[in-house]
């Protein structure tokens, strides 16, 4: 990944790594999770990019405008992203949509399985669309992931100087992976002013600047679907 205030900051992503950095971007805007919501109420079933404007129209609370607005911002941006993600697959000669995953168990810990299970509760959202849109702009990149699983595994704080040498950390019998290799000072800006700040605006960590320590927010990870992501982005 690429940190466009500090330079390359990380290794060369994966496919998976790819895969489910996409899936997270897509999924971090409430119209198109309601989308991937609707296609998977029948997921045999195609739909028209009409249909769908319908559907998002009648629902109050969502940033949708007028239907023929909503129908080209469908056309041009929502669906090609989800269809980009591998998440929905989207035709736009005929406009027609459906869904482009396979039945699967998260158990696999694959990105079909990861986004099967992960999609089975786009519908009924406990959180509301602003923190869920955090979640998965958060957790949409390799390093902020790994920042995650690292403080997931402590009951104390750390630094954030601790946090950037396990990142750039090289590789040990398989045990760890560098998410940024290098020098652990090249990656500091990135982590305390992009990283940081998102993963305690989704309420992920909490962050004290002036003490320069990091902790994991107590029940953070009692969340199913921040604990998928997590985990496959461990595996990949």
């Amino acid at each position: 990944m690429t940190n466009y205030a500090y330079g390359p900051t990380s290794k060369p992503a994966t496919g998976d790594e790819k895969r489910l950095d996409a899936t997270l971007e897509a999924l971090a805007d409430p119209v198109r999770r309601r989308l991937v919501a609707f296609v998977l109420e029948a997921p045999r079933s195609t739909r028209t990019a009409a249909e769908l404007a319908n559907r998002l129209e009648g629902i109050d609370g969502l940033p949708v405008a007028s239907f023929e607005t909503l129908l080209l911002d469908l056309h041009h941006r929502h669906l090609p992203m989800l269809a980009d993600a591998g998440v929905l697959s989207y035709d736009p000669e005929t406009k027609r949509v459906d869904t482009a995953i396979g039945a699967a168990t998260l158990e696999e810990k694959t990105p079909d399985a990861f986004e099967s299970g992960l999609l089975e509760h786009l519908e009924g959202l406990d959180r509301n669309a602003d923190e869920t849109d955090a979640l998965f702009e958060a957790l949409a990149d390799p390093r902020r992931q790994r920042i995650v699983e690292t403080l997931a595994d402590r009951s104390h704080a750390v630094t954030v100087e601790s946090i950037a040498m396990d990142l750039t950390r090289e590789p040990n019998h398989g045990n760890t992976r560098s998410v940024a290799p290098g020098d652990w000072r090249h990656v500091m800006g990135a982590i305390v002013h992009t990283d940081l700040p998102l993963l305690e605006d989704a309420s992920l960590i909490e962050y004290d600047p002036d003490e320069s320590s990091v902790r994991y927010r107590d029940g953070a990870g009692r969340d199913d679907e921040t604990a998928a992501i997590v985990e496959l982005s461990a595996s990949c």
